[in-house]
This record gives C-alpha cells, sequence and structure tokens, in this order.
C-alpha cells in the first residue's frame, strides 16, 4: 500500500512525492531581485499594477452561465486540488495566519495588496492584507532562490481525505480504535467536519464532497469486513484506501479532465485512460511534484466558474425554498447539497467572478453594518503568483510552444476587448501581463474549458501525476496494485454511483454528474439503473 506521506513511491528518488517538500517548477523562478527576498518580489519589477486593479480592470460585468458544466464540475476540481496541493503557511494550530499584515506593516512576509483610489473597496481600506508563504529550502536542500512547500503529497491518492502524515493517519483511525481489530470495523467514525484535510470547512458543498468520500470509505471497509472477516483493522484500511484513491483518479481523468482539457489535448499527451487491461506508460523518471505554476495560476480557472446562487432542491429536486446550509442539520444535509451541485450549472470561463469572489470573500458577519466588504479571490491569486516568483504569461506561452506576444494586438488567444484592457491596466507592457489573468482572458480551447496556456500546463502536471505514480490505479506488470476484475470494478464506477451509494435522498440522477442534466443524453436517470461499486473481486 501507498504510505501515508507519499515517501518510496519512486526507486529512483524515495523522497519524490513526499508531503512537505518543494513545489517544482516548470520554469526557473523569476523574482525581481533574483532571490525573492526583497520586499518587493514582483516577477517583472515594481512597475507592475496593483493585483486588485487588475481584476476590476478586466472584468466585462456578465458574469454568463456555462452551457455545459455543472456546479459539480469545479467542486471536484476544488476537492482535487486539495488532494494535491497545500501551500505552506505560518499558522497557528487553530489554522489561522499568525501575522495581521495590517495596511502599512513593515514585515517583510507582508505584501498586501494595495486598493487603487476610486475602486468600491476604498471607503472601507487601503489595502487587502496578505501573507507570504513561507520559505523552504530547495529540493537540494539550499537557500537561495525562495522556494514554497507542499504540505500534503503531489499524487492523486485522496489524502484529503485520509492525510499525508501518520499524525494525521492516527487522528482519522483514533476514532475508531476499538473496531479496528473485529468483524464491526468501521475504520472512519469521526466526530463531524474532520477529515484530511483542514481546509474541510471552507465551504458547504466542500463540506458535503468531503462528507460522500468519508461515507464511501465506511460503506467500502463495511462490505470488506463481512466478505473477509478474517482481514486485520489495518488491511480493512489500506483496502479501502487503496479503493477510494483508485476512483479519485478514475473520476478525475474519466470525467474531469475531458471537459477540461478536451479530446484532442488528453490525446495528445496521452491522458486518456486505457479502455481495458492495464497501463504500461508507468516511468521511474517523471516526476508527480506538483508545478508551482499549476497550482498558483492554471487549477485556479475554477474560480471563474463559481455560481453566487446555489440551490437545495428536494429529492424530487423541486425547488426549495430553505437557504440552510448547515451539514449538521439532516433535514437540509449532504443529499439536499449534492442535488444543488448536479442541478446548478457552473459560469462560464471567463474574467468575471461572483460578487462574493471578488469583493466580499471572508466577509465579516451578515450582522454587522451591511456593505462591508472583504477580500478579492483573483487578486489574491495574482498576487501569490508574484509571491512566488512566477513567470509571465508570455513566458509560460513560450514554454509551451504557443505565439508569443510582442504587443498587445498579438496576443491571438485573447479577444480585443480583453487586450485593450490588458493594455491599459499593464501600462502597455506585454511582458508584464501576469500569469493568471492572462490565462483566464484566453478564449477556451476546441472541446475544452480551459484556454491553450493553462491546457498545456495542465496537461504536462496531469501527464507526469500518471505516468510518474508507481501506485496508479491501471499500472500492470511489477507495479500492478490491483486484479484485472478490480480494475475492472473500478473502471465502471462513476461519480454519480458514489452519490446515488452513500447521499442520503438521491433516488435519480444524470450519469454525468459533472455535465448539465439538460443535455442531451444525460438527463436524469433512477440510481437504479447506474453501476455501483462491486467489491466481490476483493472477496478471499
Amino acid at each position: 500500500f501507498r504510505t501515508i506521506d507519499g515517501s518510496c513511491n519512486n526507486r529512483l528518488n524515495v523522497d519524490r512525492g513526499r508531503s512537505s517538500r518543494v513545489f517544482k517548477r516548470m520554469l526557473p523562478a523569476a523574482y525581481n531581485d533574483g532571490f525573492g527576498e526583497s520586499s518587493i518580489s514582483w516577477t517583472c519589477g515594481s512597475r507592475l499594477p496593483s493585483a486588485r486593479a487588475v481584476t476590476q480592470a478586466i472584468k466585462n460585468g456578465t458574469n454568463a452561465p456555462s452551457t455545459i458544466a455543472s456546479h459539480q464540475f469545479p467542486l471536484w476540481g476544488q476537492f482535487l486540488t486539495h488532494d494535491i496541493s497545500k501551500l505552506g503557511e505560518d499558522k497557528t494550530e487553530a489554522g489561522h495566519i499568525r501575522l495581521a499584515c495590517p495596511c502599512g506593516d513593515t514585515n517583510p512576509l507582508c505584501f498586501n495588496i494595495e486598493i487603487p483610489t476610486g475602486d468600491v473597496m476604498k471607503t472601507e481600506k487601503d489595502c487587502i492584507p496578505f501573507v507570504r508563504a513561507l520559505k523552504v529550502p530547495d529540493v537540494n536542500c539550499k537557500n537561495t532562490t525562495r522556494e514554497q512547500e507542499n504540505r500534503v503529497t503531489p499524487f492523486i491518492d485522496a489524502s484529503n481525505v485520509y492525510g499525508s502524515n501518520e499524525q494525521f493517519k492516527f487522528n482519522l483511525k483514533s476514532g475508531c480504535a476499538k473496531y479496528c481489530n473485529t468483524a464491526g470495523f468501521n475504520p472512519i467514525t469521526l466526530p463531524f467536519l474532520i477529515s484530511g484535510d483542514t481546509r474541510v470547512n471552507e465551504q458547504a458543498p466542500l463540506m458535503a464532497g468531503h462528507t460522500t468520500w468519508l461515507r464511501m470509505h465506511n460503506k467500502i471497509a463495511d462490505q470488506l469486513s463481512v466478505m473477509n472477516p478474517n482481514w486485520s483493522g489495518t488491511k480493512k484500511y489500506e483496502t479501502a484506501r487503496s479503493i477510494v484513491g483508485a476512483l479519485h483518479q478514475q473520476i478525475t481523468y474519466n470525467e474531469f479532465l475531458p471537459i477540461l482539457l478536451g479530446d484532442d489535448i488528453m490525446k495528445r499527451f496521452g491522458l486518456q485512460l486505457t479502455k481495458k487491461g492495464y497501463y504500461y506508460g508507468y516511468d521511474t523518471l517523471y516526476d508527480a511534484t506538483v508545478d508551482i505554476s499549476v497550482v498558483t495560476a492554471a487549477l485556479r480557472l475554477g474560480h471563474t466558474l463559481i455560481n453566487q446562487i446555489l440551490t437545495q432542491p428536494h429529492p424530487d429536486f423541486s425547488s426549495n425554498p430553505s437557504d440552510n446550509m448547515d451539514l449538521r442539520t439532516q433535514k437540509f444535509g449532504v443529499g439536499s447539497i449534492m442535488r444543488g451541485m448536479v442541478t446548478d450549472h457552473a459560469m462560464k470561463f471567463d474574467t468575471d467572478f461572483a460578487e462574493a469572489m471578488i469583493d466580499r470573500l471572508f466577509a465579516e458577519p451578515a450582522s454587522l453594518p451591511p456593505g462591508k466588504f472583504g477580500k478579492d479571490l483573483p487578486a489574491l491569486n495574482i498576487q501569490r503568483g508574484r509571491d512566488h516568483g512566477i513567470p509571465s504569461y508570455n513566458e509560460h506561452r513560450r514554454f509551451c510552444g504557443l505565439s508569443v506576444a510582442k504587443n498587445f494586438d498579438e496576443l491571438v488567444d485573447i479577444p480585443p476587448n480583453l487586450r485593450a484592457k490588458l493594455s491599459t491596466v499593464y501600462n502597455g507592457n506585454v511582458d508584464d501581463i501576469d500569469l493568471y489573468p492572462g490565462g483566464i482572458a484566453e478564449t477556451s480551447i476546441t472541446g475544452g474549458i480551459s484556454g491553450p496556456t493553462f491546457a498545456c500546463l495542465m496537461a504536462y502536471q496531469f501527464r507526469d501525476l500518471r505516468k510518474g505514480d508507481s501506485f496508479w490505479y491501471e499500472n500492470g506488470g511489477s507495479s500492478a496494485k490491483f486484479t484485472l476484475s478490480q480494475l475492472r470494478s473500478i473502471k465502471q464506477t462513476m461519480l454519480s454511483g458514489v452519490i446515488c451509494d452513500v447521499g442520503e435522498n438521491v433516488t435519480t440522477i444524470q450519469p454525468e454528474v459533472m455535465k448539465l442534466h439538460t443535455l442531451p443524453g444525460n438527463q436524469r436517470v433512477p440510481c437504479t439503473s447506474l453501476t455501483s461499486l462491486d467489491l466481490s473481486p476483493w472477496n478471499e
């Protein structure tokens, strides 16, 4: 079985893929001082505009709905991102950032975002506080260029469910200690809203997603216990964990990536799953470590897809007037939230964001005076890119073999109206465009949601996550972890089947839950017509 911290996955380098190691870089860091130690560490110098000014300049104000993706699509994107990455930050045991970074703070870890004159937020504050990520040694244990730490395993291994270190594993399993060596073993019976990832409580849909997979683990473990009463508690736990991790890989490459990247990119980078039998593409030379540009910018494209209004339909999918998003309430629990996720449409991939993301992120409670502003999520993304020394949009296009613009008219993948806005806010310097705003300004690729630059970066990353994982669920030969019959069972399972299996009062659902149920051929069907995970191949 996998180690909990990802170590020993690669036999040439046992630390490759271990949690609490640095992110990798497809491109060298581009700090303006060369090392990332100056108080202004923006990629191209201090002339760059405020990140808040950029987000305000490029929005169109339309925020149109997607005609393809349900809200389950960006939810899976966030759930997946939390599986493969977690930035090292200086936090208390309760999970709070130690530094407050009020405006004007000269602490070198404070990298606050200036709010421009005339901005709607300016009436309340002059900046959005921002704390730099912790500096850690590079892979060679040197402290030259500033690098950042990934505190979880980079593999798609359901570490967001199980954790990425022994302490997390102990905390999760301690709730079932008295059952671990009995036939009634129920390996994760947890206090509510505790999971393998501390971000579980960020928002209700994410909480519902975590609860879905905790329930799925328990269901698998219970069935394994009945079938194999002589198995030890550890074997039941680890086998269930391996199955859940395999399901995450299957769902990501079979349901999520095709919508994100389209068939052409999937074929070009070898991301399509085998139709039957094993996969023989594992290569010890590939490094599954997550790239800093991917997690800082490309995977954050999902923030543009978030819908301001989320519903909680009744079991028959009729409208539910309640706005209660408290998962601890049985009447409106996980089932109603997940029904909403598969019903509500995501928003289009563009430079527009829900108000809750761009003006009122983490705003004060509604009990305070109205009009209270919070933070700006896309501005935080831009600033985080500068904190990490992420090279410019043009540099990433050069890396991908795409055309590199010498002027704003040559931004061929960005619509003309956005070229003009970018030219204004970046003062005519095309090489100053940050990766994140440049990436979300692009037109979607054929058959996919992402623009071409982000599609390229993510395709490289997901190629490495497959080819560089010795525990990849499809692997054959000496790396095989499942029998052919077990592999067949995993490949027949879809996310819709998982939601049907463990979501309360879910009786009908569309087969492809990351797509809208209104699309031809994806209408809702009875859960009984979907394939549930068949565990009989694990019966010994």
